[in-house]
């Protein structure tokens, strides 16, 4: 049997390989939840920690930072974002094109945005808690579908989620059918800071939050993963 991690999964592995339909099916990535309850006292303080503004809304990446995430694109992002007043764009992360993000850090001199090495999963899992909003950046010339293991810590941590991503995958469709979050593709920079705007309203964002969070607890914890698997062994 073989397990994908979504529906767009699924059909690119049937279609472009001699398989029975019958052995392919849906085993998405899944974690096991952890509960971290932060006070407003205490997301104040992890934020003062890294020099992040406590008065706007932050909008939070972190990991892989490579060719998959398509650099030139965020980077136009982030210069977009530096007209905005309320929005502040935080990424912490490793990989290949670090340090191409982090010398247009240096030239472009941003104010509304910040760069952050990759740090401890623990220190980073408290970070993206103190965040507002989780976001997803994935190349746009890619064609088999990519389902990110990253939204699965922005939804554990109850934050709606924010993508730009190429049109094969259906992250972004999942996202937006279970309200949750929005996505453009990730050639269009523009629409990317208009759905920006959309979460600078608390209530909203707290509404999102607590969708991803439920569909989180109803489809992907590990539970779910181990009973999709035990379950071709219980026939």
């Amino acid at each position: 049997v073989i397990g994908c991690m979504s529906p767009e999964n699924v059909k690119y592995v049937i279609s472009n390989n001699y398989v029975k339909t019958k052995i392919v099916e849906i085993c998405p990535n899944t974690i096991t939840p952890q509960n971290i309850d932060l006070k407003d006292s205490e997301k104040k303080s992890i934020r003062q920690k890294y020099d992040i503004p406590i008065d706007k809304t932050i909008y939070v990446y972190g990991g892989n930072i490579g060719k998959p995430q398509g650099v030139d694109f965020i980077v136009e992002c982030l210069r977009q974002n530096e007209a905005n007043v309320e929005t502040f764009i935080l990424i912490v992360g490793s990989g290949t094109e670090y340090k191409r993000l982090r010398k247009a850090f240096d030239t472009y001199k941003f104010k509304k945005s910040k760069l952050l090495e990759s740090m401890p999963k623990s220190d980073y899992e408290l970070l993206a808690n103190a965040s507002d909003v989780g976001l997803v950046f994935l190349d746009s010339r890619f064609t088999i579908p990519n389902f990110p293991s990253r939204i699965l810590s922005y939804m554990q941590a109850g934050m709606p989620i924010l993508l730009a991503t190429d049109k094969s995958t259906d992250v972004g469709r999942l996202v937006e059918e279970n309200l949750f979050g929005h996505w453009c593709e990730s050639t269009k920079s523009d629409r990317f800071i208009e759905l920006m705007n959309l979460f600078k309203d608390e209530v909203y964002r707290e509404e999102l939050g607590r969708n991803a969070k439920r569909y989180l607890n109803n489809n992907y914890t590990s539970k779910h993963a181990y009973e999709i698997i035990m379950s071709h062994f219980e026939k």
